[in-house]
């Protein structure tokens, strides 16, 4: 029994380790800033793309240049719809005022919120006044990820800008509890399959 100890400690380990794993989906942060999307009463808005296996949202940390942005600004996930936003999804909790140049977290309310694999979210920031938050803007790939451009509503909906020019952020996410409960549970089986053979093994001989 005393093997068998080993290998549910080894596995719960395993879990624990899993359960704390960050994985950044999506990140521009590291890109050269070419510029600023201005959010005043305008809304921005960067595409990712979920990759990998469905993950939870631990936190999108945004970009941000100086500004004089005096209204509340919010960040929000939406769906979306023919590349460009469509419906809301989540709201996020955050700084509202980031004037000073720097990087900015924001992160899903206790109900958290869940990523579907191969589905296409947006990262939409929005202000209630016409004081400018600059959200900054680098040139480039991201590294890991992928988009589908980078979007703007002036008030008579959305467009889509294009790839090339991407809102700076960073997506981390975390493994779903399904996720790493299913790698833990085969972890075990393996591990008392191995034992077993062991035991009748020893009894045989």
């Amino acid at each position: 029994m005393r093997i068998a100890g080993v290998i549910v400690g080894s596995a719960a380990c395993l879990l624990i380790g899993q359960a704390r794993a960050d994985v950044v989906v999506f990140d521009t942060l590291g890109l050269s800033t070419s510029g600023s999307i201005s959010v005043d009463g305008v809304s921005g808005a960067q595409s990712f793309v979920a990759l990998g296996a469905n993950m939870g949202l631990k936190e999108v940390i945004l970009g941000m240049a100086n500004s004089s942005g005096s209204g509340t600004f919010t960040v929000s996930i939406y769906d979306n719809a023919g590349n460009i936003p469509g419906s809301l999804l989540t709201t996020l909790n955050g700084p509202s005022s980031p004037t000073v140049a720097g990087d900015y977290t924001y992160t899903p309310g206790v109900a958290g919120f869940s990523m579907i694999a191969g589905t296409t979210y947006w990262v939409v920031a929005s202000d209630t006044t016409a004081s400018p938050y600059k959200w900054a803007v680098g040139t480039g790939s991201p590294s890991p990820g992928t988009d589908i451009g980078l979007g703007a509503d002036s008030g008579f909906g959305w467009f889509n800008a294009g790839t090339g020019h991407l809102g700076e952020m960073e997506i981390v996410a975390v493994p779903e509890a399904a996720t790493y409960l299913m790698d833990g549970v085969m972890v075990l089986a393996a591990g008392f399959g191995v034992y077993y053979f062991r035991r009748k093994t020893a009894a045989t001989a």
